[in-house]
């Protein structure tokens, strides 16, 4: 192949088109575990034989779910609620709670999760710590104030056993405006997009070891962190699958970080730079 993009395949409900290579990344980019009240060394490590499940094997493989979480208190118990709702067991919800001052970790110590604290770090060192915690063959990343559907996960993990040549299985998604928004702010920013293809990290399912394959987020960036981990990759040449589900629902809101931090658009701007970087660097 001359470009080196992840095979992307969009699932259709006659005709599966698969080989498909994608051309852009959206710019907007069980049983219930002891709780970890901080996060330690013993908690950074994953259990290798937990992680050993793996869906083409026909076991139940365990899922990991990552959710980062700094002062979210007004969305948390949704999110959260969402994950634990999922049809698909087994899972484990991890919530790293990024020096949160609300009653964030209050809220997460409150459900059947694994909960990491640490000092304020940002969402891409939050991940990091998620991941690096995760025992799970599969992982997949949340955010404290959006919403999967139901069947998300078992779409996906069905997905992954049925090809295992298949790196991450995606859905689409929606937007929607949170219902505290009041109609003035509404009018004034953009309207929330209606479905698409989720070509977004929060609404993938990824094999542990294509996760690893990409690495892990880089910490420079304070808006768009799981933007260029998206589009690392598609350098790494990750297979993903889009099935035609709906999997996500993303929630617009005055805290939205792509909103409040200061020129969102041109760190955006620096990591498409950075990308297209990398590639001019690749012999």
């Amino acid at each position: 192949m001359s470009q080196a993009g992840p095979a992307v395949s969009q699932a259709g409900p006659a005709v599966s088109q698969t080989g498909a290579t994608l051309s852009q990344a959206d710019p907007v980019l069980s049983q219930a575990d002891p709780v970890l009240s901080q996060a330690d060394p013993s908690a950074s490590q994953a259990d290798p034989a937990a992680s050993q499940a793996d869906p083409a094997a026909g076991e139940p493989a365990l899922v990991s779910v990552v959710l980062p979480v700094h002062n979210g208190e007004r969305h948390l118990a949704e999110a959260i609620e969402s994950v634990l709702g999922q049809s698909y067991r087994p899972l484990e919800l991890i919530v790293v709670d990024d020096g949160s001052t609300d009653r964030s970790g209050e809220i997460a110590r409150g459900y059947p999760v694994r909960y990491l604290g640490q000092p304020h770090r940002g969402t891409a060192a939050a991940r990091n710590a998620g991941v690096a915690a995760a025992r799970g063959a599969m992982l997949a990343h949340m955010d404290a104030d959006d919403l999967w559907e139901p069947e998300k996960l078992a779409w996906q993990v069905r997905a992954l056993a049925a090809d295992p040549a298949l790196d991450a299985v995606s859905g689409h998604l929606t937007e929607f405006w949170s219902p505290e928004v009041p109609e003035g702010v509404r009018r004034r920013r953009r309207a929330p997009r209606g479905r698409m293809p989720g070509h977004l990290l929060q609404a993938m399912l990824l094999r542990r070891e294509a996760h690893v394959r990409v690495g892990p987020f880089e910490t420079r960036w304070r808006v768009g962190q799981d933007m260029s981990w998206y589009m690392r990759a598609r350098d790494a040449g990750l297979s993903i699958l889009v099935l035609p589900e709906l999997v996500l629902r993303r929630r617009l809101h005055g805290a939205n970080k792509g909103i409040v931090e200061e020129d969102p658009l041109r760190q955006r701007l620096l990591i498409v730079k950075a990308a297209l970087d990398r590639r001019r660097q690749r012999p």
